[in-house]
């Protein structure tokens, strides 16, 4: 786990004071399953085999104002810059935002045909489930998590559990399954495509056909199981069922 100085501590305690606000950004989500409603089970089989979903899972209504880009510069604009990492970091805007923010960026992906290589920003290729990103400050994940199978996302998260971490992902708006103890949905990245076809699309999954969504209680579960104090949301959402989330070490 990072050592954080004491000016540190109090941004993070700011932040997550901030984030506990019932207006404005967000606010708190309970990290304990029994102190959050009743869920309800997965309904009966589809043609396909699948359980119907319901929405007892659904986040609110988005705000169709919102920008993911501006929100994210609202939860590390209270930080003081260091060394961030943007897993997964795709067309890279996530990566010159925190740049411009001050922070020395490390942007990694396992394509780089969407990546404009600016300066001042280290760009590497690499799968992200082989990647180590102990040794910094803030680690980003956006756009990624909704790409991972159910033990991609648990070793990922125990990766990064020392580290304050910004997570921005679909959550499953009801149940279709339970992997590992955790509820959600499958999300098929291509749906009849080869495994060509997929690693050529640049927002698809790299390496695996079937994602897993966890409703969004499972993935603070989740986020807890792993070794994180404490999670935070972003409300209202920015997309159906999508927003931000601050993973607390």
């Amino acid at each position: 786990m990072p050592r954080y100085r004491t000016e540190q501590i109090a941004v993070i305690g700011r932040l997550k004071g901030y984030l506990r606000l019932d207006a404005g950004v967000g606010k708190a989500v309970s990290p304990r399953p029994e102190e959050r409603p009743s869920e309800s089970k997965a309904g009966p089989p589809r043609k396909d085999g699948r359980a119907a979903v319901r929405n007892r899972h659904a986040l609110p209504l988005p705000d169709p104002q919102a920008d993911r880009i501006e929100i994210f510069k609202t939860l590390l604009g209270p930080l003081p810059p260091g060394k961030l990492v943007d897993l997964g970091a795709g067309h890279g805007k996530f990566s010159i935002a925190a740049q411009e923010l001050g922070w020395d960026v490390t942007a990694v992906d396992a394509r780089t045909v969407r990546m404009p290589m600016t300066e001042g920003i280290e760009w590497l290729e690499s799968d992200v489930r082989d990647f180590d990103p102990s040794g910094y400050g803030c680690i980003c994940v956006l756009g990624l998590f909704y790409h991972l199978a159910v033990e991609d996302q648990l070793a990922l998260l125990r990766k990064c559990a020392g580290t304050l971490t910004i997570v921005d992902t679909h959550v499953a708006g009801g149940v279709e399954v339970k992997l590992d103890g955790y509820e959600g949905v499958y999300f098929d990245e291509v749906p009849g495509g080869t495994p060509e076809e997929r690693n050529a699309k640049p927002t698809a999954s790299w390496g695996n056909e079937t994602s897993f969504w966890p409703t969004q209680e499972s993935f603070i579960r989740m986020a807890r199981d792993c070794g994180f104090s404490q999670v935070s949301a972003v409300l209202p959402p920015h997309a159906k069922n999508r927003t931000f989330y601050v993973l607390y070490p």
